[in-house]
């Protein structure tokens, strides 16, 4: 399992930003792409736009095709097995093609051309089939749109309206035109050494327009009078505007049964240019004479009733799931996703370990293993299921100051790594010896901070893990991570997509 080092992430990061920037059509996504588009030059929130509002506009591009419904059908298709079928050499080809038709500097199409040969020789070094490219880098991301650049600029074009969110495909309109679209990329995908989901894997199928239309507005989230986008928002403003009230946030909403991080925006406070851009951007909270304590008590309010209203309706997905299939239950598998990610943090333990029993469905099974391991604190499938997963259950269970329990007496790489977040979250493990742990770096740092030894390690993910530490007489990672890197860092609520952005 791959960690990048810091310097390795940095790069990237800053490749991603020079594709954007530059000149020519290389690295413009089509309009009908979604997913993992990178933010303006203006924008300092991430790498990508945010995966919610991707989903958000594809639904509603939909929608839109689907208006004058009468003779159209909707046709979704999945890639199968997408990142790891991408031969290095096709992608060496997409990432030429886009540097020739851009002004991107020569450093920075080598430097791309390092990581997709360093990225290569990863993934035939760990991956059984040899081929593919790793699927957690951010350049990964960016270099598969680049893939299907031909593909999305073809089918734009065509006589049906097309949109594409990584590897799920949508094509909208009459149903021999979209016979005929569906065989075009049936044969640019084959070019490329890809290929659909066959019919019996369940990921492909027809509906009328009309049927789209007819459950389009049934989940408008965010369209309701408070969301829980409003209000995690509305948190942090208290957090930024009053942050001598982070302590009394954290222990109100603990003592409600609610797991919400409070990070530490104290510094972001004393910026005073940051407060003022903040203010502008929000909604009206803190209005004059209203003091912190009634503030506090109103999001509060705000938790449980939202709490109420996502229980309601997980039950009432739930029972419409059990009966349902082919769209039907498809249409119901995000909505029932959504609110198992935000129960995670407002239900109890008795609560989550109950909806994950009752959760039985496959299609529903990470996010079943995730609130029921936040609610029993049994973690040996999560520490089999990775670093991610481990991170959305380690979240919610820091938080509350929980323990939880291993019991397997020999763990992988990828185990090991996974344990490490729970520990790095500040999480107390109980486990049976294991040999390995007294002799891994990592969980060495996680226990005992940097020495010397990590500094010169051969791993560069641990080397400069440990030089940007520094020597210590005390490990910082815990304070690291209740403080926000930067004033515009958002409260990161990792239980919401266990799956690391698909939701």
């Amino acid at each position: 399992m791959y960690f990048p080092s810091a310097s390795e992430a940095l790069a990237e990061a800053a490749l991603i930003d020079a594709c954007s920037r530059s000149s020519g059509d290389g690295f413009r996504l089509n309009d009908a792409v979604y997913s993992y588009n990178p933010v303006s030059t203006s924008e300092t929130s991430g790498i990508f736009n945010h995966y919610m509002e991707g989903f958000r506009r594809r639904h509603e591009a939909i929608t839109s095709a689907c208006q004058d419904p009468s003779g159209k059908v909707v046709s979704f298709m999945d890639i199968k097995r997408f990142y790891p079928s991408i031969g290095a050499e096709v992608a060496e080809k997409a990432w030429s093609r886009a540097c020739e038709a851009s002004d991107i500097s020569s450093t920075f199409r080598s430097l791309g051309d390092k990581l997709i040969r360093d990225h290569g020789a990863r993934v035939a070094h760990d991956s059984a089939s040899r081929v593919g490219i790793l699927t957690g880098p951010m350049f990964s991301h960016f270099l598969a749109n680049l893939l299907l650049t031909e593909v999305d600029r073809r089918l734009s074009n065509a006589d049906v309206s097309y949109c594409r969110y990584v590897d799920d495909i949508t094509l909208v309109g009459a149903p021999e035109k979209v016979r005929v679209a569906r065989a075009e990329i049936v044969a640019m995908l084959s070019d490329l050494g890809l290929e659909l989901h066959d019919d019996a894997a369940g990921k492909s199928m027809e509906i009328a327009a009309s049927t789209w239309l007819n459950g389009a507005q049934d989940d408008d989230e965010w369209q309701q009078a408070d969301s829980w986008m409003r209000l995690v928002g509305d948190i942090k403003r208290l957090l930024v505007t009053r942050p001598e009230s982070s302590s009394e946030v954290g222990v109100q909403f603990m003592a409600h049964g609610f797991r919400m991080p409070v990070l530490d925006y104290s510094s972001a406070a004393q910026e005073t240019g940051y407060l003022r851009r903040f203010s502008l951007r929000g909604r009206p909270l803190l209005e004059a004479g209203r003091s912190t304590s009634v503030i506090i008590r109103s999001l509060v309010d705000r938790a449980r009733e939202l709490k109420e209203r996502y229980a309601a309706e997980l039950d009432r997905f739930s029972e419409h799931y059990a009966g349902s299939d082919g769209f039907e239950a498809k249409r119901l598998v995000p909505k029932i996703r959504y609110r198992l990610g935000r129960l995670a943090y407002l239900s109890d333990q008795r609560e989550l370990k109950s909806m994950g029993e009752d959760i039985t469905d496959p299609t529903l099974a990470l996010h079943s293993e995730v609130v029921k391991a936040i609610g029993t604190g049994k973690v040996d499938r999560i520490l089999e299921m990775g670093r991610n997963v481990a991170q959305a259950v380690a979240q919610p269970i820091g938080m509350a100051s929980n323990r939880v329990v291993v019991t397997k007496h020999v763990l992988t790489e990828g185990e090991v790594q996974a344990l490490a977040v729970f520990m790095v979250n500040g999480v107390e493990v109980e486990l049976p010896s294991v040999d390995v742990l007294s002799e891994n770096e990592l969980i060495r740092f996680v226990e005992a901070g940097p020495d010397l030894e990590m500094m010169r390690s051969d791993d560069p993910f641990i080397a400069q893990l440990a030089s940007l530490h520094g020597l210590s007489s005390t490990v910082r990672h815990f304070n690291v991570l209740d403080t926000p890197f930067d004033p515009l860092e958002e409260i990161a609520l990792d239980a919401l997509d266990p799956a690391g952005g698909s939701l």
